[in-house]
């Protein structure tokens, strides 16, 4: 058995210059200040356009959190005019997808904008050398959950099939710039609202931020 796990995700951060990132440093401070968080996940949209400028404005405003964070990337992080669509953003973060073992459970980052079959490739690869009892938590920037919307990935259900003999407790996702949560054959599904001053809640909530979550032993 592990010991509790606490995280906190933040999403959608959407940043564009200097100004745009007070929110994030805001949100930066907030979870410095609860010492029991294990890590951060930041859930993609970090950038407004992709550039090298904003990737460096997120890099540095997330350089500031005193627990290890992990990224990936949104449709707004693919970098229009580079060499290739993630290479701003491995610069900054290294990679768009990572699979970390703590305190019993297996957290999964992946990737749902950069091209649905590499990540199906990817995923494939990481749970065939899985041990099928250890509790999952799946992080995505598009949402999964049955009653997602418009926003819910394309291709979820190709997604949520490939953990059908696993594990799979949480899927944690971003992109709907709203909070709401879901269970569905005994997975809970959540999306955060956007932790931005350059857009809005798609809900027309005014409530921006992070989210904390806390995993019991497993």
């Amino acid at each position: 058995k592990g010991g509790p796990q606490r995280f906190a995700v933040l999403t959608d951060l959407h940043l564009l210059d200097v100004q745009s990132t007070g929110i994030v440093g805001r949100a930066v401070n907030a979870i410095n200040n609860d010492p029991t968080i294990n890590f951060v996940a930041v859930l993609g949209d970090l950038t407004s356009h992709g550039s090298l400028r904003e990737m460096n404005l997120a890099r540095q405003a997330l350089a500031r959190l005193d627990a290890p964070f992990l990224c990936i990337p949104g449709p707004h992080d693919i970098s229009v005019g580079a060499e290739y669509g993630y290479e701003f953003f491995r610069r900054a973060f290294k990679k768009p997808q990572w699979k970390e073992n703590m305190g019993g459970w297996i957290f999964i980052g992946l990737d749902t904008s950069g091209g649905s079959d590499s990540s199906l490739v990817w995923l494939d690869d990481q749970l065939a050398h899985l041990d099928r009892e250890r509790p999952i938590v799946l992080f995505c920037h598009h949402p999964l959950g049955p009653n997602s919307g418009s926003e819910r990935l394309a291709n979820a259900s190709e997604v949520l099939a490939r953990f059908q003999q696993h594990n799979l407790r949480l899927v944690a996702s971003g992109h709907a710039h709203r909070n709401q949560e879901e269970e569905f054959d005994g997975i809970l599904f959540v999306t955060t609202v956007c932790c931005s001053t350059t857009q809005e809640n798609n809900d027309g909530t005014q409530e921006k931020g992070f989210r904390v979550f806390t995993l019991n032993d497993t």
